[in-house]
């Protein structure tokens, strides 16, 4: 009865508008989600934040970047492009009979960054966000939140080039924390839970430095869950350094629930961020209400 009740208030507050039931399905979706995903750390261990969304291939972005950029152009005040050739490798008859290269198209990219470490990629098939300063997902404290800079980067985008469909949106969380010495399995557990049988196969005897888990969300979303031991310095004989990286996408998006989709994909990954950490890290965090 509540969830009807709800359901006609919405209605009602959008004119009646009709909503299909998988729109209103990811409204309720949404409504119900936990503040978990709005938490703030004062010091994150989030090392690098990616956003990426892919679309249809388009011919002309090289003719248009210009409306872009002076678009952005207050966020992001630098600008400089790259070049990426393909390479393709074929067998000659050459007199060494070697491989030979035939060089294919080569494809512009287009970056635009400012003081804050935000870059923006732009490529004929998709545009990139990446920040390495991560404050906070919404506007906190007189702070662009991540979740804002996405939105108007889009916006702007669509101003400039049509968009029928999202063939992708993605956001990828790379969390690094530092070990003053080695990693053991005790320390591990002092500040995370881990996903393996720690006890069984404890990290002092892990052999490859990867763990991959993938994992199938409702709202047709797809969380992979990546561990990674990395040494700080080429003479350490044990890892010190661990990278908890989340990645969570969706495939094939009208654009109209294109930020809809963005809060879940965010709370994908922050709610099992949140489950595979200990209130040890929390306080070293120190959550900002």
């Amino acid at each position: 009865m509540l969830i009807k009740f709800y359901i006609l208030i919405h209605l009602k507050n959008y004119n009646a508008k009709l909503f299909s039931s998988y729109t209103l399905y990811i409204l309720l979706r949404i409504m119900i989600m936990s503040n978990e995903s709005n938490r703030v750390y004062q010091k994150s261990i989030l090392h690098e934040v990616i956003f990426e969304a892919r679309y249809p291939l388009i011919l002309n972005i090289n003719n248009k970047i210009a409306q872009f950029q002076e678009r952005i152009q207050d966020q992001y005040p630098y600008a400089h492009k790259e070049f990426i050739s393909q390479i393709l490798l074929f067998q000659g008859k050459s007199d060494s009979d070697g491989f030979e290269t035939n060089p294919l198209e080569s494809e512009i990219i287009w970056r635009f960054s400012n003081d804050d470490e935000d870059e923006v990629s732009i490529f004929s098939n998709k545009i990139t966000l990446k920040i390495s300063n991560y404050h906070s997902w919404k506007n906190h404290q007189n702070r662009i939140g991540f979740k804002s800079k996405i939105i108007r980067l889009i916006d702007n985008f669509k101003k400039i080039w049509r968009i029928p469909r999202f063939e992708r949106i993605g956001l990828r969380y790379i969390n690094k924390k530092e070990f003053i010495d080695n990693i053991s399995s005790s320390s591990f557990e002092r500040f995370f839970i881990p996903i393996f049988n720690i006890k069984k196969y404890p990290i002092e005897e892990l052999v490859e430095n990867r763990i991959r888990i993938r994992k199938k969300c409702t709202d047709n979303t797809i969380l992979t869950i990546q561990y990674a031991f990395q040494y700080s310095r080429p003479d350490k004989q044990q890892f010190d350094l661990f990278f908890l990286d989340f990645d969570s996408f969706v495939i094939k998006i009208q654009p109209n629930l294109f930020e809809k989709m963005l809060e879940i994909l965010h709370a994908n990954i922050i709610n099992e961020f949140e489950s595979l950490i200990t209130n040890n890290l929390r306080v070293e965090m120190k959550y900002d209400a």
